[in-house]
């Protein structure tokens, strides 16, 4: 019978999936090398140390939360973010909880993985808010979407994608027509939606 050869790619493999299941905090040597079938040494010749490994499989969720991030669910990016953030979230929540929990700004990493900023001064909304109240409605969309994620981490079964693209829509709608009534310019921005559904 051939030695099973536990590869690197092997070993960062089986922590990604552990981490998806049990979370990354929970992950250690003893656990991943007895889900190998064998003793912690391949893993610490593999890795010269364990957080080498952790850094690894940190990257490889960092990476697929920027392509839920920046994936086009709508022709409107602002919402994109925050359904991409669910969408996740909904896939990995004990990965969303590490994350959120081990970086310091964690809505800063998305906006400017998104370049949210840029995308809302090119849109509709730039020409009626200045860049403060676009920055208000973009951080007001972000706590909001991390209260819907953190329901979900609670309680992973409360809220499905499509509830998900409800409240964002609803709340974000409201949010938007909010600021632009507070500016007096609600009435040119409904002009302008009408235009463009004609």
């Amino acid at each position: 019978m051939p030695k099973t050869k536990y590869t690197k790619e092997l070993i960062l493999e089986t922590a990604i999936k552990m981490a998806k299941e049990e979370g990354i905090e929970s992950l250690n040597v003893r656990k991943i090398a007895s889900m190998l079938g064998c003793s912690v040494a391949p893993i610490y010749t593999a890795y010269q140390n364990f957080e080498n490994l952790i850094k690894e499989v940190d990257l490889h969720y960092r990476n697929i939360l920027s392509g839920f991030v920046v994936r086009k669910y709508s022709h409107n990016e602002f919402f994109n973010m925050g359904l991409g953030l669910v969408d996740f979230t909904i896939r990995y929540p004990k990965i969303y909880m590490y994350l959120y929990k081990n970086t310091d700004d964690f809505f800063d990493i998305l906006k400017q993985e998104a370049n949210l900023m840029d995308m809302m001064e090119e849109s509709h909304l730039s020409q009626l808010l200045d860049t403060e109240e676009l920055k208000y409605l973009l951080d007001s969309m972000s706590t909001f979407t991390q209260g819907l994620c953190m329901s979900i981490v609670l309680k992973p079964d409360s809220l499905s994608l499509k509830d998900a693209i409800d409240k964002l829509d609803k709340v974000g709608g409201d949010l938007t027509q909010a600021t632009l009534e507070r500016k007096g310019v609600l009435s040119d921005y409904q002009c302008k939606q009408r235009g463009k559904q004609e």
